[in-house]
């Protein structure tokens, strides 16, 4: 009977460990996308508002893509709120969604609004989040996918604060 738990004991302490170190290795990554996304905004500092988001896209194409799409669903207006939109959001975060499957994303969502970053730091889509659509912990398990909820760093949500907090 001892032996049987002392068994389920080491058991859940090794899971726990596991857990621990997922968790770790989650905000650990979750901070290597962000601090790439950083470095690409300094990088571009010099660029005025809408060129500077332009440029932080996987490529010009889809940017321009998504940002005909957002005003034709009437999301925005215009290129400049769609910045203020991805800006503020990008500013508030305080934890994201970590998607890990066939390639990594980090999820941005505060209910009203989503950003989708790769794993280069890039944007890979922002938009107004519908009230009727499902959660994105729904939407990627479903495809099969694991979803972990991270936290940002505080030291990163200063560096993106001050980076885009005043855009």
């Amino acid at each position: 009977m001892k032996r049987i738990e002392a068994e389920k004991l080491a058991t859940a302490d090794e899971q726990l460990k596991s857990g621990y170190d997922r968790r770790m290795k989650n905000e650990e990554l979750t901070s290597e996308i962000l601090t790439k996304l950083t470095a690409l905004a300094v990088a571009g500092s010099e660029l005025e508002k809408v060129a500077l988001f332009a440029s932080l896209w996987t490529n010009l194409r889809s940017f321009e893509k998504h940002l005909e799409k957002r005003i034709q669903l009437k999301d925005i207006n215009d290129a400049e709120e769609y910045a203020d939109f991805t800006f503020s959001l990008l500013s508030k975060a305080e934890t994201a969604f970590l998607v890990d499957g066939e390639y990594i994303e980090l999820v941005m969502d505060d209910g009203l609004w989503s950003i989708i970053i790769n794993r280069d730091g890039r944007i890979k889509t922002s938009y107004a989040r519908d009230d009727d659509a499902e959660t994105f912990i729904d939407y990627y398990h479903r495809r099969g996918r694991k979803v972990y909820v991270t936290s940002i760093s505080t030291e990163i949500r200063q560096i993106i604060k001050e980076l885009f907090g005043s855009r």
